[in-house]
């Protein structure tokens, strides 16, 4: 899903470029903000810790410009949801695409980014029922050869 939306080589140092001058001048265009904040939810690093603090970056970037009226809320909230799916935040990912589908029912990028959240949250269920099933067990065994002593 993400593969979809994937900064090109070179494109984060354009956009962080971008937008440190207009920082450095004093006001940061919401435009330049949206193109630093979806270029770092997107990115990728060798370093899975600095792919996750880039994520964690751009969602921050494009929570303070959610209501800046010169950029597409649409398009704001589909990059932070999908930050939030890459940070494996499953449920807030999922909150955020059915906002998206109540005023987009149609939007097959949203509908796909929802499907595959919801998937990871069924594998999550299962892997945890299947955890507390061995530790279940694992006490069991436990119980069972300390009455032996």
């Amino acid at each position: 899903m993400d593969e979809l939306f994937q900064a090109a080589e070179g494109e984060l140092e354009h956009f962080r470029t971008e937008y440190e001058r207009a920082l450095r001048g004093g006001s940061t265009s919401a435009q330049a903000a949206f193109n630093y904040g979806w270029c770092l939810v997107t990115s990728r690093t060798a370093s899975k810790a600095e792919s996750e603090e880039n994520i964690r970056t751009g969602l921050s970037i494009l929570r303070n410009i959610a209501d800046d009226r010169t950029v597409s809320k649409r398009d704001v909230q589909y990059f932070m949801a999908l930050g939030e799916f890459r940070l494996e935040r499953y449920h807030e990912c999922l909150a955020m695409c059915e906002s998206l589908l109540r005023d987009e029912p149609e939007s097959r990028q949203v509908q796909q980014l929802a499907d595959r959240a919801r998937e990871r949250i069924q594998r999550d269920g299962y892997v945890g029922i299947a955890l507390t099933a061995a530790a279940v067990g694992a006490g069991a065994i436990l119980l069972s050869f300390l009455k032996k002593r």
